[in-house]
């Protein structure tokens, strides 16, 4: 995991060292959420679907189930309970997570708020930083859409 944070910095051990404290303490702030003990209010259908063929967790989510108006604080604490159940699934020379977006159904009027977007970042930079590889975004009615028009 250490090498995760010296490769996200070149080498630099201090700097390494800073962001891997600022994961360590997001961790501490956030072990209720990351350890079970506290189950987060679900903020639509973000979960570990299945494995890839060669291990890796794939985390699925889907825009039609997502709450009207989402809480920043409540789609963090979800996202974090899903990708550390994804991390702990992983077999151990797996290091990194497929992740699945299904824009169908996707409301604009529901992502408007830049919070959560801002907050779910900075969980992807240090406490996951590297853990995520981006698979397929699917929007079949968005491309159906655009070539009606």
């Amino acid at each position: 995991v250490v090498d995760i944070y010296l490769k996200g910095r070149k080498g630099d051990v201090a700097k390494a060292g800073e962001i891997l404290a600022r994961a360590l303490r997001w961790r501490q702030e956030n072990r209720d959420i990351i350890s079970g003990e506290r189950v987060p209010n679900w903020q639509g259908d973000m979960r570990v679907l299945t494995r890839s063929k060669e291990g890796h967790p794939v985390v699925y989510m889907c825009a039609k189930n997502q709450p009207r108006f989402p809480s920043s604080t409540d789609l963090i604490d979800h996202s974090a309970a899903v990708l550390e159940a994804a991390v702990r699934a992983m077999p151990e020379e797996i290091t990194t997570i497929i992740a699945v977006a299904d824009f169908h159904g996707f409301r604009l009027m529901s992502n408007l708020n830049p919070r959560p977007v801002v907050a779910l970042a900075g969980m992807l930079k240090q406490p996951y930083r590297d853990r995520l590889q981006i698979g397929p975004f699917l929007a079949s009615g968005l491309v159906i859409t655009v070539f009606d028009h």
